[in-house]
């Protein structure tokens, strides 16, 4: 059986990918591609990971749980699956793989190669600012702290380089919702991997994540660090408030970095967009020209400064969300608005 493994990489439509795979299963399997059952109501085989690394470099989501059992069920689940099954494919989806080490990388590959007879990694990437912006878009929820785009680094080329040194070869496509096949997702990773046009053509595929507004994401900074300033990669309930009040709330603007800050992400990682054109025929169709006269914002952590928002704004959503957590009953810590002289020089 031929496994198409689905490593991510993060940002690049993955958990829209996963849930309209497992919702479609049983029709799936029907047409000989066999997505074994994740267990435990997830939409993801991330869970495998926890078998080839040692419990202190899990991903944070798995940290301080007993999941050794459980990641062993599924190992096992998989194997019972594949070996009663008559399917010619599977497809495991499992973005965690693209931020293991290569060892862990290398020990995960070995179990699969005990199950399938033949494997295929498929590997999304992402044009190094949308990334950045939309990394930033979903690590703000869980932190206050925001890489600079100064010292941003993508890691897309060194995602691919492991998952080829591992596995002999990979997949690599790009992902932008311009030049995906149907502007979709779903379609662009069935059509990757051979299936015809009309295996999907009448599913519904709803995108699962929530972006954030540019004033969103300003205030969710300020909120995790008025409230929660110590407590980094830690959601928490009253977040999740601030969340829902943002997306009841109308009228918000579009996140976009300000004008020269991609530029200089691009420019910081052009050998990164260079070696995706010359290697893989990956055009990310953009220019970078140096790492000159780049504006003060791009040597800033404040998401106000990063992204093309007022003050005005802010302050206007801001008074907003409040009114909807007071009529929740929840009253929350304002943090004052960071000076651009707050950040470390350059």
């Amino acid at each position: 059986m031929q496994l198409f493994l689905h490593v991510g990489a993060a940002k690049t439509g993955t958990s829209t990918l996963q849930v309209a795979v497992v919702a479609h299963r049983t029709q799936l399997l029907a047409d000989g591609i066999l997505v074994p059952d994740p267990i435990f109501r997830s939409t993801n085989h991330n869970l495998l990971v926890c078998s080839v690394l040692e419990d202190a470099a899990w991903p944070r989501q798995f940290r301080g749980k007993a999941l050794h059992a459980q990641a062993a069920k599924l190992w096992e689940s998989i194997r019972t699956e594949v070996r009663n099954s008559d399917a010619h494919t599977a497809i495991l989806s499992a973005e965690y793989i693209s931020i293991l080490p290569p060892d862990a990388t290398r020990r995960l590959s070995d179990e699969l190669r005990l199950i399938f007879d033949e494997i295929t990694p498929v590997v999304y990437v992402r044009e190094p600012a949308a990334y950045y912006l939309s990394a930033v878009q979903q690590g703000i929820r869980a932190k206050s702290r925001c890489t600079r785009p100064s010292q941003f680094n993508s890691p897309m080329r060194n995602i691919v380089t492991k998952v080829e040194s591992v596995f002999g070869s990979a997949l690599v496509r790009k992902f932008d919702r311009a030049t995906l096949k149907a502007e979709c997702i779903v379609r662009d990773f069935f059509a990757s991997i051979g299936c015809d046009d009309a295996l999907t053509r009448d599913w519904v595929v709803a995108d699962t994540n929530q972006s954030l507004s540019a004033e969103g994401m300003c205030i969710m900074q300020r909120f995790r660090a008025a409230n929660f300033p110590d407590k980094d990669n830690a959601k928490s309930p009253e977040g999740s408030l601030v969340m829902a009040a943002l997306a009841a709330i109308p009228g918000q603007t579009k996140a976009r970095l300000r004008p020269g800050i991609a530029e200089g992400i691009r420019s910081r990682n052009a050998e990164e967009i260079d070696w995706f054109r010359d290697r893989y025929a990956i055009d990310f169709m953009v220019t970078h020209c140096g790492m000159t006269a780049l504006p003060p914002e791009f040597y800033s952590s404040d998401i106000e400064q990063i992204v093309e928002v007022t003050t005005d704004q802010v302050r206007m959503i801001t008074d907003q969300v409040v009114g909807y957590l007071a009529a929740a009953g929840l009253r929350v810590r304002k943090a004052p608005r960071r000076s651009s002289g707050s950040n470390p020089p350059r």
